[in-house]
């Protein structure tokens, strides 16, 4: 899920909002669905930001997914022109790794679950640099000659992160097709990188392969 609120006050109104959120996501869970959520892009600490929260990705039974991304990759190297690139050598112009913890991203060891590259906004754009292969290719929406058409757009956001860990565990779920939306969670978090950063990433970062590669635990 790409959308939430944030901060809500101690409420009424929020407790009526969160309990609601928790019914659906219990029933999802029970007919089989993980529910996976951005954390949001407040780039605050949610485990130390007072009487607030933030919904949907704070609630029970829904994963709280935070963003990462690089800095620098492909930077002054253009490629030669042809359709495949020395990839292996563009990753030599990275300046941090891509799990680096995206300065916008909302956080707290408590509030995220893991974490999954979403793309690094930066403050500018450096002239002569390849500053958009931090950010995500994705899926948008632009005005046209004849109204909105569909495009794609360089992006960055726990929006990002979020999709990454659903389609990991679509393939967890590909192979280990028994495999209920509480055991997928467990295994996605187990199998997650220990990048060291439990307050950004949570239980660690997510490791699509590993997840894919490891039995899950019955």
């Amino acid at each position: 899920m790409s959308l939430g609120a944030y901060p809500l006050p101690d409420s009424t109104d929020t407790e009526l909002l969160q309990e609601s959120i928790e019914r659906a996501s219990s029933y999802a869970n029970e007919q089989g669905t993980l529910i996976v959520a951005a954390a949001g892009n407040d780039g605050v600490n949610l485990d130390t930001d007072g009487d607030v929260i933030s919904l949907p990705n704070e609630a029970d039974n829904v994963m709280s997914i935070s963003a990462t991304g690089s800095i620098g990759y492909r930077w002054n190297d253009p490629g030669n022109g042809r359709r495949i690139r020395n990839y292996h050598a563009a990753f030599n112009h990275l300046e941090e790794p891509t799990t680096t913890p995206a300065p916008y991203t909302n956080y707290g060891e408590e509030a995220i679950d893991i974490s999954a590259e979403g793309g690094n906004a930066i403050p500018s754009e450096p002239e002569g640099e390849n500053w958009q292969y931090n950010m995500v290719l994705s899926t948008i929406f632009e005005w046209g000659d004849d109204g909105m058409v569909p495009a794609y757009g360089w992006k960055a956001g726990s929006s990002m992160a979020a999709p990454q860990v659903s389609a990991a565990a679509a393939l967890v779920k590909s192979v280990n097709p028994d495999a209920t939306p509480s055991q997928i969670r467990t295994h996605l978090e187990s199998t997650g990188e220990d990048v060291g950063q439990p307050s950004y990433s949570g239980k660690g970062h997510l490791d699509a392969r590993a997840a894919v590669d490891t039995e899950i635990d019955n």
